[in-house]
C-alpha cells in the first residue's frame, strides 16, 4: 500500500504551526496533553545537558538538535496514526 506523505506532512504542519495562536487548537499541544513520562523525559534531558557542563553556545545548538529530530518524530507519530486510523476505518467496514 502506497501513501502520500506530502499530504500527510502539510497535514502535521497545520496542526502543529508554531505561529498559529494555541488557543485556536492548531498546535500539538493544545491537540492532546503531554504525558508525564514525556515531561519526566524532558527533565531528564535538559539535567543531563546542564550537568554536561559545556559552553552554553553548545548546550544551545544540542538543545536545537535535539528539538529538531523531536519534530520529525512527532510528524512520524502522527502520520503512522493517521494511517493506523485509516487502517481501522477500513477494517471497520468489512
Amino acid at each position: 500500500m502506497t501513501y502520500n506523505n506530502e499530504m500527510l506532512r502539510r497535514l502535521a504542519a497545520a496542526c502543529t504551526d508554531e505561529n498559529a495562536r494555541y488557543a485556536d487548537g492548531l498546535n500539538f499541544c493544545e491537540l492532546y496533553r503531554r504525558t508525564e513520562d514525556t515531561a519526566k523525559a524532558d527533565a531528564a534531558f535538559n539535567a543531563a545537558l546542564a550537568a554536561a557542563g559545556l559552553p552554553v553556545e553548545a548546550r544551545d545548538k544540542i538543545d536545537s538538535a535535539n528539538g529538531a529530530a523531536l519534530g520529525v518524530y512527532e510528524e512520524q507519530g502522527f502520520m503512522n496514526g493517521f494511517r493506523l486510523g485509516g487502517m481501522l476505518v477500513k477494517e471497520a467496514r468489512r
